[in-house]
């Protein structure tokens, strides 16, 4: 992990946080174990990519992994709702919680989805919004941006 980070620092050069940087480091394998060891799916490709010595970016098929993902929280009877998207969090003054989301449907209409456990925010990145790469990731502002057209970091906006 000491190797990674210390990579991870320097092809940031040296601009990023090196506690935010653990923290990814950390989450990201308990989120690949989560996938390969819980889930059963695993990556098509391992190699080395920006300025790390050894091979660590895995690659998963994306349209696979959502399938796996979707097939799991389905499993476990999580509602999911497309097309309907968070307009924001809505706050329990007595219980000084998220009490839940106020959203949208593909119709028009607005929801309150009450959080029973809590509020998983799965929003996508920022990609494709100029004004937080330039604040967080000004290095990524000369590249083509991958994800969705939908990752402008609303939802880390709205979190």
């Amino acid at each position: 992990e000491e190797k990674f980070l210390n990579e991870m620092l320097e092809v940031g050069k040296h601009q990023n946080d090196p506690e935010l940087v653990k923290a990814m480091i950390k989450s990201g394998r308990v989120a690949f174990d989560f996938v390969t060891k819980e889930l059963g799916y695993k990556p098509d490709n391992l190699t080395a990519v920006s300025g790390m010595s050894v091979p660590r970016a895995h690659h998963f098929v994306p349209s696979k992994l959502i399938e796996t993902l979707y097939n799991h929280v389905k499993k476990c009877g999580v509602p999911v709702l497309f097309n309907t998207p968070a307009e924001r969090l809505v706050w329990n003054t007595e219980k000084g919680c998220i009490a839940g989301v106020r959203a949208k449907t593909k119709d028009g209409k607005t929801i309150f989805v009450e959080a029973k456990k809590g509020v998983l925010l799965a929003t996508g990145g920022f990609t494709r919004n100029p004004k937080l790469l330039a604040k967080f990731n000004p290095l990524m502002m000369k590249t083509e941006p991958e994800g969705g057209i939908g990752n402008t970091g609303d939802g880390m906006l709205m979190a």
